[in-house]
């Protein structure tokens, strides 16, 4: 980090993140509505990924730009590594969610693929409706 204003900044971030993990936890502990913690969830994570973003932006401004501007061919080649092994890692986190949503159990013990509402059943029959 290169000034203490952007490291209390980034560490103020971290804090009320962590505070509002701390309350999704307590949410799933008094058996909160799915939605609702859901919905936490997301806030956190794009939390979380701003907090990233702010970290990036100051590297890029400090360390990165130092480098490239340096001599050093050898620091430049790995710290342009570095971010590419980060954007990388990021797509591969990204797919990678992708294909879990995709591959979820239904109810009906189907994985992926798209939601098939079964007909309706008269209130009489009691029988299950599997889709097929």
């Amino acid at each position: 980090m290169a000034t203490r204003n952007r490291r209390t900044h980034v560490l103020n971030r971290l804090k009320s993140i962590d505070g509002h993990l701390r309350g999704v936890i307590r949410m799933v502990e008094d058996d909160a509505y799915c939605i609702d913690v859901i919905q936490q969830l997301q806030a956190v994570q794009g939390a979380v990924g701003r907090v990233a973003s702010v970290l990036l932006e100051d590297h890029l401004q400090t360390c990165v730009t130092h480098v490239i501007q340096g001599n050093d061919s050898d620091e430049r080649t790995r710290v342009i590594g570095e971010l590419l092994r980060l954007f990388d890692a990021g797509a591969r986190t990204t797919s990678d969610e992708l294909s879990t949503v995709a591959d979820v159990t239904t109810p009906f013990g189907e994985v992926g693929g798209p939601l098939q509402l079964a007909p309706a059943v008269p209130e009489a029959s009691h029988a299950a409706r599997v889709p097929r």
